[in-house]
């Protein structure tokens, strides 16, 4: 009896955890595929729109943390002048919700 309660228990323990996970992860998708599609392409003002304007962008590439909208605008510009040609291949990619 005890053993069927802790996997009841167990089952929906991990229902309300794929739950939880699920919404966030669809926003961040709803979101993130656009954006790699307009890196790929070049499209700077559809890759920028994502962006607050407090948002802060630290890349790979780059030492130093670029800070706001318009700064990420211009480093994204540089980027894309520099590389003509972009494939994305996330690696351990991050998101905080």
């Amino acid at each position: 009896m005890k053993q069927s309660i802790a996997t009841l228990f167990a089952l929906m323990v991990l229902g309300f955890v794929a739950e939880i996970r699920a919404g966030p992860v669809d926003e961040v998708l709803q979101i993130a595929r656009p954006r790699i599609q307009a890196l790929e392409e070049g499209n700077l003002d559809a890759y920028v729109a994502a962006y607050a304007d407090n948002a802060v962008f630290q890349s790979s590439l780059s030492a130093f943390r670029v800070e706001g909208k318009e700064a990420i605008r211009a480093y994204f510009a540089e980027l894309f002048q520099l590389y003509p040609k972009r494939r994305v291949l996330p690696r351990q990619p991050v998101i905080r919700c």
